[in-house]
């Protein structure tokens, strides 16, 4: 799976996104962010994300952002990952899992890289 989000380099318009469809009725179209004006200079960054199976267990994610910019510009990308809780005690001990997974880099950090799995391993 793959899919393409468009960040702009300006302050994300959030006030104005609210605040301009809290006024309209619902016979107006919804306000999106391509009218905000915020991607008039074409500054913004292309994030694309990409999910792959590695196994029955492994899913692989790359995250590649380009700037489409006519200048350098900063972003900070924090990804966000999760793991099905499946060691809690409330579940049922014939489903829990042995161990809780976690997370940890690996090197060398170059493209940085994650590994996730159980405890240990």
């Amino acid at each position: 799976m793959k899919y393409l989000y468009k960040y702009p380099q300006a302050a994300f318009p959030y006030a104005d996104l609210l605040e301009t469809n809290r006024r309209r009725t619902r016979d107006e179209m919804e306000y999106e962010l391509l009218d905000t004006g915020v991607f008039n200079d074409d500054r913004y960054f292309d994030v694309f994300v990409e999910y792959a199976k590695d196994g029955p267990e492994d899913i692989l994610v790359k995250i590649t952002a380009a700037n489409r910019g006519p200048e350098a510009a900063e972003l900070h990308l924090l990804p966000t990952l999760w793991f099905r809780n499946d060691w809690s005690s409330w579940i049922a001990e014939s489903n829990r899992a042995s161990e809780k997974p976690s997370l940890r880099q690996i090197t060398p950090p170059h493209p940085p890289l994650v590994r996730g799995g159980k405890e240990g391993v």
